[in-house]
């Protein structure tokens, strides 16, 4: 099969599952001269890519990947970095640490193709804590962002890991006694687009919450000035040195903490600082996923899962009640379940939550459910979650809390779906007499046409494929009125 052949083949199926063979027969011989030019290759290879992960026909993808690593590498440069994603986790759910190491470092070789994407494979070996590898490549990672012109990203994720790991480093190297001169710790971090005056105050304030052991929920206010930012900076130093010991880098617990810090000064004043609002901390879980960051839900279940942790602490060191403790691990069990209900499919994906350590506010119980549902989700192919149900029926039974929840996310679910038809249907609904349009005519809103000389049958066969297109859409040729 040639080029020409491939192509029309791949345009007329509905699904590139269906061609698998026949692109992998094309793929395994070396392309005929021209092809990659006249004919977009590396749009179908992301194309059997894409389609073949989001069918989880793993064991597919991963032999398509690695024949277009060793056949075509130039092709591969260009799209690895959509691929790694998944590929990550699928290797991270093998337990092929190896391999996912691979699929990142290979993500790595080109991550101006698709930064956003890229970020998602970033925040995966975070969450699988493969911090050491993070740190090999983060410095020119750093630059490559920061100095191209083309790009309208900025490498905000790798600064604050930088943050995190410059300050973690120290107060390790220093047998968690002190840290050095933090001055000299914010000059250093100067390179990755922190100012010193800014970082210093913060540096100050973490330090206090590493090393005084005197503060407690009484004195906090005082050592803080009574600045509840700088009490959070405070406590911020004191749970990253908590969940140390939990095997949490500072980055990792710095995140979930940030993200904290955030929905308590966007919704909470001082009188309630450290409490949650059902319905506004599942509009804050959920900005991730709807947001248009690539794959969202990743970091929005590292956030909600992670809120655990958070609350644990907070009520260790006194600053919640038994009351508000309670009340708020009962909202964060429903988002949990709204969330297994809603992203049923995808939940392979993060298994890190159950290899993270147990948390105190969740159950043996409850923890190895989660486990199973999670890994359940691996070869459910659907997006339904009344699919799955019956599935995970056993699961269910077991943790009578989980099952009512799971109830409560289904109802909230297709509250949603419903909310949203509505808004589609009011959208497009047909104006009412006394819109702005009455008392106008077809003629005041005509528009004249263009300038633009129409193809004639003689001038469209002297096009090439290559060429632009003479209707003037500025497409090329094969792309637009070829067909």
């Amino acid at each position: 099969m040639n080029a020409e052949q491939l192509w029309d083949l791949y345009h007329k199926s509905n699904r590139t599952l269906d061609i698998y063979d026949e692109v992998m027969a094309f793929f395994s011989k070396d392309l005929p001269e021209n092809s990659e030019e006249d004919y977009e290759l590396e749009e179908l290879v992301l194309e059997v890519q894409g389609h073949h992960i989001s069918e989880k026909e793993f064991q597919k993808t991963l032999d398509f990947v690695a024949l277009i690593k060793e056949k075509h590498p130039k092709i591969y440069l260009e799209t690895a970095v959509y691929s790694s994603p998944e590929l990550i986790s699928y290797s991270f759910f093998k337990n092929d640490v190896e391999k996912a190491n691979q699929f990142f470092l290979d993500a790595t070789l080109n991550i101006l193709r698709n930064f956003e994407v890229y970020l998602s494979s970033f925040n995966r070996m975070l969450f699988f804590k493969q911090e050491g590898l993070l740190d090999s490549v983060i410095e020119d990672n750093f630059e490559k962002v920061l100095n191209d012109e083309d790009s309208i990203e900025t490498p905000e994720d790798f600064s604050y890991y930088k943050l995190y790991k410059a300050v973690q480093n120290n107060y390790q190297k220093n047998n968690e006694e002190n840290l050095d001169d933090i001055k000299s710790i914010a000059k250093e971090l100067d390179n990755f687009g922190f100012e010193y005056e800014n970082v210093l105050p913060f540096l100050k304030f973490f330090q206090i919450g590493l090393f005084n052991e005197t503060i407690d929920f009484k004195n906090v206010y005082e050592f803080a000035n009574n600045d509840v930012i700088e009490v959070c900076n405070i406590l911020q130093g004191k749970f990253m040195k908590t969940m140390l010991e939990k095997d949490f880098s500072f980055a990792l617990s710095a995140k979930i903490w940030d993200d904290f810090m955030f929905y308590w000064e966007e919704n909470n004043s001082e009188l309630n600082y450290f409490t949650i609002n059902k319905t506004k901390f599942l509009e804050h879980i959920e900005r991730y996923s709807k947001g248009f960051s690539y794959n969202g839900e990743l970091t929005s279940s590292a956030i909600l899962w992670g809120s655990v942790y958070v609350y644990d602490f907070l009520l260790d060191f006194g600053m919640i009640t038994d009351e508000v403790y309670k009340e708020v691990i009962k909202i964060i069990k429903e988002t949990k379940a709204y969330f297994i209900v809603k992203y049923t499919s995808q939940l392979w994906e993060f298994t890190f939550l159950h290899r993270w350590m147990k948390p105190d506010g969740t159950s043996q119980q409850e923890f190895e459910v989660e486990k199973t549902i999670f890994e359940k989700t691996l070869t459910f192919k659907d997006f339904n979650f009344s699919e799955f149900q019956p599935i995970i029926e056993e699961e269910i039974k077991e943790n009578p809390e989980l099952c009512e929840n799971i109830n409560k996310g289904i109802q909230l679910l297709k509250k949603e779906e419903k909310d949203s038809v509505n808004r589609m249907n009011n959208l497009f609904a047909t104006p009412k007499k006394n819109s702005f349009f009455d008392g106008y005519d077809e003629d005041d809103f005509f528009i004249p046409p263009t300038d633009l000389k129409p193809i004639v049958k003689d001038e469209k066969e002297k096009i090439g494929r290559n060429d632009p297109c003479h209707c003037g859409s500025g497409k090329k040729f094969k792309k637009c009125c070829m067909n």
